[in-house]
C-alpha cells in the first residue's frame, strides 16, 4: 500500500498508464551492490529488528546526525559498526540517492518523456509495522520512491555487448 503518492512538478498532464510502469524503491534492505561496495552483512530479520529498536530509541537519528557532522559514530579509531548502525547508514545513504534523483528529474523536467523518461510521481511506501505515524521513525523506516514509464533495453552495466562502441 502507497501510502503518499505526489505527483512531478509537471502538473499540465497527468499521466496515462496505457504502458507498464516501473515503482524504483530506496530500500536499504535490497540494495545488494551497495552493502558490497559498504562491507556491510546481508540483510536479515535479526538485522532488522536490531535496526528497529535503534530507530524507536532514537539511537538512529543522533547516529545520522554524527555522520553528518564527520564525527566518528564508531567511537575509538578501530571500533566497527553494529547491525544496526550500518542500516542506518545505509538507509540514510539510499535517501540521498533519491532526493539526488528527485533533483535531477526536476531540473531536467523540459527533457521528461523525450530524452529522459518521465516522472511520474514520487511515492512513499509506508513504514514497516509502524504503529503510529511519530515522524521520527518514518524517516528512518518510510521507504521512498519514484514511479517511471517501464522502458524495455538493457543495463548500462552492460552497454558494451548492446550498444555499438563509436556510441559511447
Amino acid at each position: 500500500m502507497l501510502d503518499h503518492i505526489s505527483p512531478s512538478s509537471d502538473t499540465q498532464s497527468q499521466p496515462e498508464f496505457n504502458n507498464p510502469v516501473v515503482l524504483k524503491l530506496f530500500d536499504q534492505r535490497y540494495a545488494t551492490q551497495l552493502r558490497r561496495d559498504q562491507r556491510v552483512d546481508p540483510w536479515t530479520m535479526d538485522i532488522e529488528q536490531q535496526y528497529r529498536r535503534f530507530v524507536f530509541d532514537g539511537h538512529a537519528s543522533e547516529f545520522v546526525d554524527k555522520l553528518h557532522s564527520n564525527d566518528n559514530p564508531a567511537g575509538e579509531e578501530g571500533d566497527t559498526w553494529d547491525g544496526a548502525q550500518n542500516e542506518a547508514l545505509l538507509c540514510d545513504y539510499m535517501g540521498d540517492l533519491y532526493e539526488t534523483e528527485v533533483e535531477v528529474y526536476d531540473t531536467l523536467k523540459e527533457l521528461q518523456g523525450q530524452d529522459v523518461p518521465r516522472l511520474f510521481a514520487c511515492v512513499t511506501v509506508p513504514g514497516r509495522d509502524i504503529s503510529s505515524r511519530d515522524t521520527l521513525a518514518t524517516k528512518y523506516m518510510d521507504i521512498p520512491g519514484i514511479l517511471l514509464p517501464y522502458i524495455d533495453g538493457f543495463p548500462l552495466t552492460s552497454i558494451a555487448n548492446h550498444a555499438p562502441k563509436q556510441t559511447w
